[in-house]
């Protein structure tokens, strides 16, 4: 298996981003949605590294997330509860997390920036209900994958070589996409929610935080670093990270030690994030790089 990123997320984050690229309402997450997910921890989607119920909260990592997409995929397709974990625990190492590998490169996850086609998943020879009706186990005799560019002839192929010509397909970098944009959209508004959180608290619970300090209708064209941190609604160590990270602008030096923050500067660096906030790749990998940096620093 490829080096991957330490990576972690809650499980309310996790489930929110699958609500999301699912389109599962509001109001229909606490109850059958999450008892499906919750069903196919339980057997063991996740892996026996991560059973549920051992009284610890479970974290999950790059393995535990997309082992999950994938259960979910599987039982979209009407693969049985049971035939979903079976497939995960004997077809995970050998052939599926090769191809979950192969998906999550052309988003540009792993590695990070994107490379190849988008990748599509073939199971081939189900028979869910005959197989029912006989009395026998619900088994898939193939997996594969191609490109989707190469889709029309690996059809044609799978089709005259697969029992009982009978397949089910899913571009699933397409849903991998969908998958992560979610996240990285989830993840973000629980950051967003903990710092006001925080603002609130340390404001004595007005929730106006740092940005109230400055009339941004009465800002001076040149600010120091704590006026320009508030300026954004930053703290100005928080600020100051981001400028020396070159995520914002370097200051205008007025004199050795006068720097100085163009507020036209400053207000472009923030129509910048507004735009990469609409990118979800950028979302995604911006989500990454912010997580990471969190673990190294709590280490």
């Amino acid at each position: 298996m490829p080096k991957l990123p330490k990576l972690t997320f809650a499980y309310g984050t996790v489930e929110k981003a699958l609500a999301a690229a699912y389109q599962i309402p509001e109001a229909d997450r606490s109850s059958g949605f999450r008892s499906m997910i919750g069903n196919l921890q339980k057997l063991g989607a996740l892996g026996a590294q991560a059973r549920v119920g051992r009284g610890k909260a479970l974290v999950y990592g790059v393995v535990e997330m997309h082992r999950l997409v994938l259960a979910l995929e599987f039982s979209e397709m009407g693969l049985p509860p049971a035939t979903v974990v079976g497939l995960l625990e004997t077809y995970w190492e050998s052939t599926l997390w090769p191809i979950i590998f192969s998906a999550a490169r052309p988003i540009g996850l792993l590695p990070e920036e994107p490379e190849g086609k988008d990748t599509v998943l073939f199971l081939g020879g189900v028979g869910l209900r005959t197989d029912s009706l006989r009395g026998e186990k619900s088994v898939v005799p193939i997996i594969d994958r191609c490109s989707l560019d190469d889709l029309p002839a690996a059809m044609r192929q799978w089709m005259t070589t697969t029992p009982n010509a009978r397949g089910l397909v899913v571009n699933l970098s397409a849903r991998l996409r969908a998958f992560h944009s979610a996240l990285a959209d989830a993840n973000l508004d629980d950051a967003l929610a903990e710092r006001q959180a925080a603002r609130s608290s340390s404001a004595g619970g007005t929730g106006l935080g740092f940005a109230d300090d400055v009339d941004q209708e009465k800002a001076p064209r040149g600010m120091d670093a704590e006026r320009a941190a508030a300026y954004l609604g930053l703290g100005r160590t928080k600020f100051l990270d981001l400028v020396e990270a070159g995520r914002m602008p370097k200051p205008v030096r007025i004199e050795a030690e006068l720097p100085r923050w163009d507020r036209l500067d400053l207000d472009a660096a923030f129509e910048d994030y507004k735009q990469k906030r609409h990118d979800p790749l950028e979302r995604e990998r911006e989500a990454i790089r912010r997580k990471l940096k969190e673990q190294q620093q709590a280490r």
